[in-house]
């Protein structure tokens, strides 16, 4: 599990120095080459792993770099665009809930229906699943950085529809469906 998020990671993280400004490109640009570093160490067979403490550290350090972004440049782009860097994870944790809540389950409760292994349940190869998992975010953190360098209208109608896209091809693709529903 955790492979696949650091990969969905490093794409986020290789988007946010080219949306940031010139104040705070430097720090998402040493968060993005140490995910990269620790990326070639993690690939399967990995041979070391950020853990439960790295992990809070990288988000915290992403949500500092962006929080920076939104600082320095305040732009309804910048504000419209971000959420797409994070595109993936997020509607990842909203389908879990979602899901868990349909189905009666405690929401805090770990299961083995997140959308990457709903992909792995349906006939995906591991790989694939990740493959799927990177391809999307990095869709939608390149169409953040459009979104970033668009004039407002344009850049906010561009991130709400490719939010309204990803909400429409989450519940069409059936990943809403609660586990024991799904049998």
């Amino acid at each position: 599990r955790h492979t696949r998020s650091f990969h969905v990671t490093g794409v986020q993280t290789c988007a946010l120095p080219i949306l940031l400004g010139p104040g705070p490109r430097p720090l998402g640009l040493a968060i993005a080459g140490a995910l990269c570093g620790f990326l070639v160490f993690n690939r399967p067979p990995a041979r070391i792993y950020l853990g439960d403490a790295g992990a809070y550290l990288l988000g915290t350090a992403l949500a500092l770099a962006c929080a920076t972004a939104l600082h320095a440049d305040g732009a309804v782009t910048t504000w419209a665009a971000l959420p797409l860097l994070v595109a993936v994870p997020v509607t990842d944790t909203a389908v879990a809930i979602l899901r868990r809540r349909r189905a009666g389950a405690p929401l805090f409760a770990g299961d083995r229906s997140h959308v990457y292994d709903q992909l792995v349940d349906r006939g995906a190869t591991r790989p694939r699943a990740v493959v799927v998992m990177v391809v999307a975010q990095a869709v939608l953190a390149a169409i953040g950085v459009l979104v970033g360098h668009l004039p407002p209208v344009a850049g906010v109608s561009g991130a709400l529809l490719s939010a309204g896209i990803l909400v429409a091809l989450v519940g069409r693709g059936g990943f809403l469906t609660p586990a024991k529903e799904a049998s």
